[in-house]
C-alpha cells in the first residue's frame, strides 16, 4: 500500500513500519488499493522490523497489499 492508502486499521495495528522496495519510487511495486497506481511500500510488523534492522532485505508480501507494474 502507498502512504495514502495504509493497510486497513486491523492490519495496521501489526504492520506499522513502512519500508521502500528496491528502486522506490520507480519500483514495480504499486499500491494495492483499487484505482491507485502510486508507488507501493512494504509495511513491516515488529518481528519483520527486527529482521530488517539485522540486514534482512527479502520479505513476504500479504496478498492484495501491492500490485506489480510491468514494462
Amino acid at each position: 500500500m502507498c502512504k495514502a492508502h495504509r493497510l486497513d486499521e486491523e492490519k495496521s495495528r501489526e504492520r506499522l513500519h513502512p519500508v521502500e522496495p528496491v528502486g522506490y519510487p520507480e519500483a514495480a511495486a504499486l499500491c494495492g488499493a483499487v484505482k491507485c497506481e502510486e508507488p507501493g511500500l512494504l509495511w513491516l510488523n515488529a518481528d519483520e522490523l527486527a529482521d530488517y534492522e539485522r540486514g534482512v532485505r527479502v520479505f513476504y508480501v500479504p496478498s492484495g497489499a501491492i500490485k506489480v507494474g510491468v514494462k
